[in-house]
């Protein structure tokens, strides 16, 4: 049997390595290499046999970012000093006391003014002298009306000298002079214009008195009275009294007094005979229509969308196929809905043999089942048959058959 022989050899396999392993682990029972040394870094408490790794302690400052970093000790005491980086110069200006790494950062001394808001302010120096000096703002040019000899620093605001009458209540006073010439005229009021009728050669002050000739109608009952006229040119116009609106209907162009007849214009059609004829309207504005008699319904068969004025001929629209030759023509109908059918001839009855459910017109070609036998070859054919019903006859062939014995066909397997 070759399953036994399988199994009997895989035994044997199994039970060789088992007897290898074994002994391996015999041979080497004991023998653990590594530092036996107790004090070492990396003592071993499982080896049994020194191979000389055993690594001694070096007590030191371990950490790589401090200042005193021991490259060599492998055992951190405590004693590092963190490196604090600055200026180390005790004679420069930001010396730092603290720092113990220098970092080239040192700037040297300069004395001076270090106020921003002073005079001599220096902006190169970082070390007080106390020698600034106070801004005083004012006019240093000695030249300016101004001039202000205790000030350092020129607020821009010199102003020139500017002879002229400096006295307020003179004629001639100089309202941008600064400094007085001397010779301002005393103010002499009056009318200083020529063309006025109380025009005075003395004054050269107007007073606001002068008087003027002033041209106009000068009739209380005229319409264009002016009441500020002193002369009389001959102007004056009779008061006719109308409509003065120029929009309004019953506008008169010879009017100058209105007397409240004004009439509003309305435009419409004025034609009596129109369609859209209004009554209220006095303007035609051209918008008359015929009169155009017919259906006005929108929902109507017949609607006229030019007609105004319903005759009373609507005719309500009625759904249906219109094509007299669809299958489902309606004669009542007069808008198509498109549901218009194809006639399709053929046997409509659903119980005939060549019944035809697409069919909906019958055209007499209905054929009735007749039952039977089909097949030709059968003793009792039946030539009307349509239908075959199982009944077919085919003589003694079926007992012929069953008289013959055939054996039963043997399966084998080959294993």
């Amino acid at each position: 049997d070759m399953g036994d022989s399988w199994s009997l050899y895989l035994s044997e396999i199994n039970l060789d390595l088992n007897l290898v392993t074994t002994s391996t682990t015999d041979f080497d029972l004991g023998c653990i290499y590594g530092c036996t040394n107790e004090l070492s870094l990396n003592y071993d408490e499982s080896a049994t046999i020194d191979d000389n790794s055993c690594i001694h302690p070096v007590y030191g400052c371990t950490d790589v970012s401090a200042i005193n970093f021991d490259i060599n000790a492998n055992v951190d005491d405590g004693s590092c000093i963190e490196t604090v980086y600055g200026c180390t110069d005790p004679s420069a200006f930001n010396y730092n006391p603290l720092a113990n790494s220098d970092n080239f950062s040192c700037i040297d001394v300069i004395e001076g003014c270090t106020d921003v808001n002073a005079f001599n302010y220096n902006p190169v120096a970082n070390t007080m002298d106390f020698s600034c000096i106070e801004v005083i703002y004012g006019c240093t040019d000695p030249d300016a009306y101004n001039y202000d000899p205790v000030a350092n620093t020129d607020n821009g605001i010199c102003a020139p000298v500017i002879y002229g009458c400096t006295d307020q209540n003179a004629y001639n006073y100089d309202p941008t002079a600064n400094t007085n010439n001397g010779i301002c005229i005393p103010i002499i009021e009056g009318c200083t214009i020529p063309e006025a009728l109380n025009f005075d050669q003395n004054a050269n002050t107007n007073n606001g008195n002068c008087v003027f000739e002033i041209l106009g109608c000068t009739d209380p009952d005229a319409f264009n009275y002016q009441e500020s006229a002193n002369t009389d040119d001959g102007s004056c116009e009779e008061v006719i009294f109308g409509c003065t609106d120029p929009s309004a209907f019953n506008f008169d162009v010879l009017a100058n007094v209105s007397d409240g007849s004004c009439t509003e214009v309305v435009y419409g059609c004025t034609d009596s005979n129109a369609f859209n004829f209004d009554i209220t309207a006095n303007t035609d504005n051209g918008t008359c229509e015929d009169v155009i008699a017919g259906c006005t319904d929108p929902n109507a068969f017949n609607f006229n969308d030019l007609a105004n004025i319903d005759d009373g001929s609507c005719i309500e629209i009625v759904y249906g196929c219109t094509d007299p030759n669809a299958f489902n023509f309606n004669d009542l109908a007069n808008t198509n809905n498109g549901t218009c059918e194809d006639i399709i001839f053929g046997c409509t009855e659903n119980d005939a043999f060549n019944y035809n459910p697409d069919a909906n017109t019958n055209d007499n070609s209905c054929v009735p089942y007749v039952l039977g036998c089909t097949d030709v070859n059968a003793d009792n054919y039946n030539e009307f048959s349509n239908v075959d019903d199982n009944s077919c006859n085919y003589g003694d062939y079926e007992n012929l058959l069953d008289s013959y014995c055939y054996p039963e066909p043997e399966i084998t397997t080959n294993t």
